[in-house]
């Protein structure tokens, strides 16, 4: 059995009808979210928003647990447009609606660009309602076009280092033999590094493409491989074969 220690925010739900896979994942996050709590003249200007037609963009599965958390009436909503296939699935299952998907080429990376490209070509009805990471607000008054009344960005959610990253990473590295610690954003890497590099007897580490490769080259962390293709599943299915052989 192969011993993986995931590094991202969310483990990947099992393929359907798959049997078990043939490792076991150690999920340590390298970042903790919170949701932030809205003031109150936020929470006003939100459901003043919903109280007609509105539209959303989701940029992450956090987006929408934050807009879950505050209850907003979705009867009036027109549009709404997910970055990435994982966050559109999480919309569906968590708040019951179906968006439009924007892909994203690029693993790890937020589409903006794609993005706006795509609402220049699309009729959308305002406001416009954008939960976002905190510090992280896009220029989209500029980019669209629009009056500031137009769009409601807010602080959504925000992310932190693990605090207790070394203390977990040094525990499961004692009970566990584990073969390799796997990455799926440059962000995990640059939180990582320093502790990997605590450790003479870190595990063979991996990425899920080309982006984090380049993170751990910049990081001075050697990947023993990368993903065919930059999908998680494929990446734990490689590391089998690999440990394997």
């Amino acid at each position: 059995m192969t011993h993986i220690i995931y590094t991202g925010t969310y483990l990947p739900a099992m393929r359907q009808g798959g049997s078990s896979p043939p490792y076991t994942l150690h999920h340590i996050p390298a970042l903790t979210t919170t949701l932030l709590t809205p003031q109150q003249e936020l929470l006003t200007a939100l459901h003043a928003a919903t109280s007609s037609p509105f539209s959303l963009i989701f940029a992450s599965r956090h987006a929408i647990n934050s807009v879950e958390k505050l209850h907003l009436d979705m009867r009036r909503l027109t549009h709404c447009y997910c970055v990435g296939a994982k966050t559109r699935a999480h919309a569906i299952t968590t708040l019951g609606i179906a968006p439009e998907l924007v892909l994203t080429p690029d693993e790890g990376m937020q589409n903006y660009r794609g993005l706006i490209t795509l609402l220049k070509t699309r009729s959308f009805t305002t406001p416009l309602i954008i939960p976002s990471l905190k510090g992280t607000h896009r220029p989209f008054l500029a980019d669209l076009g629009l009056e500031p009344e137009a769009i409601l960005q807010f602080d959504a959610y925000s992310t932190d280092p693990t605090p207790d990253l070394e203390y977990r990473l040094g525990a499961k590295l004692k009970s566990h033999h584990i073969d390799f610690i796997a990455f799926s954003s440059p962000k995990a890497v640059r939180i990582y590094a320093p502790v990997v590099k605590h450790h003479s007897h870190s595990p063979a580490l991996a990425s899920i493409g080309p982006t984090t490769s380049k993170a751990m080259e910049e990081a001075n962390l050697k990947s023993v491989h990368e993903a065919s293709v930059p999908d998680l599943h494929t990446l734990f299915e490689e590391l089998h074969l690999l440990y394997d052989t």
